[in-house]
């Protein structure tokens, strides 16, 4: 019985790190919908206004395939790291960007962590 207890400690912070993950993503999309058009007049450019949403899909369609095959060789413990970090980097590029296309080069890079990060979900759950 008493080792029952730490597996259920470390499922339920698996199922709660899962959680903020998916909360992270789903956040930071519902933010850039709302903050955009702000950001867009400050930055100039509005005709690269849709590549701000667009730059986040590819690259993370690109980033599903690539943690895929990543998760099959190394366990999704890695690309779930490294997702994350990525992810993270592309918040700090795209939140302190000083014009739109450094902002575009943001979403990209949390495009790639995102797709890994949601792909890695899925695999653990």
């Amino acid at each position: 019985m008493e080792q029952a207890e730490p597996r259920r400690r470390s499922h339920t912070a698996l199922v709660v790190g899962l959680l903020l993950c998916v909360v992270a993503i789903a956040f930071e999309q519902i933010a850039v919908v709302t903050a955009m058009p702000a950001a867009a007049a400050d930055l100039g450019d509005l005709d690269l206004y849709a590549w701000a949403f667009t730059g986040f899909v590819i690259p993370q369609i690109v980033a599903i395939v690539v943690a895929g095959r990543a998760s099959d060789k190394v366990g999704p413990r890695l690309p779930m790291v490294v997702g994350f970090v990525v992810f993270a980097a592309g918040l700090v590029v795209a939140g302190s960007a000083p014009s739109m296309q450094i902002l575009l080069l943001g979403r990209f890079i949390q495009g790639l962590g995102g797709g890994t990060m949601n792909l890695t979900v899925m695999v653990l759950v």
